[in-house]
């Protein structure tokens, strides 16, 4: 069970760090939206922080909910891959302004459906289950933030 759910821990610790990484491109390459980037990058390394530093102590605490394992490793493994290659795409030809948006839309819903979506607002005393409701909170809010200031600052309905 520790196995599994330090690979679980080690992916979503990828995931926050990708996605983290994604949003430090746009922000080095869309100066005109780099201070918005800078910000949700910078949430996603505390988010990858947070992961992080309970690690250690769920591992050696041994008194993990099972819930936990409702998670589909496998997801976040496909999610960190298209992350990895969407990088490697943007390097070589730049998105356009509109598809940084879309892009960072369809990834915050897609993380915020992973984050534990069937316990995001179950009751609960464990500490990983607090840590990821409260980044489940995050990346919605970090969705409607991105839904909101594309509409803003291209008039792009981002659905």
């Amino acid at each position: 069970m520790n196995f599994e759910l330090e690979d679980l821990i080690n992916e979503s610790i990828r995931l926050e760090k990708n996605v983290g990484q994604l949003y430090k491109f746009f922000h080095l390459n869309f100066p005109e939206d780099q201070d918005f980037w800078w910000q949700i990058y910078m949430e996603e390394q505390n988010h990858a922080s947070l992961i992080a530093g309970m690690k250690h102590t769920v591992l050696i605490k041994k008194d993990i909910p099972e819930e936990l394992f409702d998670f589909a490793i496998d997801d976040l493994r496909a999610t960190n891959l298209l992350i990895s290659k969407l990088i490697e795409n943007y390097k070589s030809q730049k998105p356009e302004r509109a598809e940084t948006f879309k892009t960072a839309w369809k990834l915050e819903n897609t993380a915020g459906e992973m984050h534990i979506q069937n316990i995001a607002e179950s009751q609960s005393d464990f500490e990983m289950i607090k840590i990821f409701q409260k980044l489940n909170a995050d990346d919605k809010d970090h969705a409607l933030r991105i839904k909101a200031y594309a509409k803003k600052v291209l008039d792009l309905d981002l659905n």
